[in-house]
């Protein structure tokens, strides 16, 4: 390697030290969260399970738009971190959730999530009520 090389590498590697090159295509480590309107429909016609679908985030980021969803039987009260009430990393505009109990009613809430883990940034989520076959 020559002298001229070496400098335009060390140069290179401190511009992106510093921000001014983006280490690599497609790294974006942009904070603003997806727009998304959040959950649209659902039914339930199939005993314990409901449809939900909504309609597709716009990703500032470019990394990706993944879904995540959270259901309670009380409104309000959806949790995207609850343990057999939320489910996560999904990458379609719809999901059927299972094992839910006939004849009570939910509370289902969506929201986007892009690659860099920023979720929307509605508040409040809209959240859409079923009841259960």
């Amino acid at each position: 390697m020559n002298r001229m090389t070496d400098y335009g590498i060390r140069a290179f590697f401190a511009l992106v030290l510093f921000g001014l090159i983006p280490a690599c295509k497609g790294s974006n480590s942009n904070s603003t969260p997806p727009a998304f309107g959040g959950i649209t429909g659902g039914s339930s016609t199939v005993t314990s399970q409901a449809t939900l679908t909504w309609n597709a985030a716009v990703d500032y980021s470019g990394t990706g738009i993944t879904y995540d969803v959270a259901w309670s039987l009380t409104s309000g009260m959806e949790d995207f971190a609850a343990a057999g009430f939320s489910a996560a990393g999904i990458t379609t505009v719809g999901t059927t959730i299972t094992g839910l109990t006939s004849k009570d009613t939910y509370y289902f809430m969506v929201r986007a999530v892009d690659g860099n883990g920023v979720a929307d940034a509605n508040s409040p989520e809209p959240e859409f009520a079923i009841t259960i076959q």
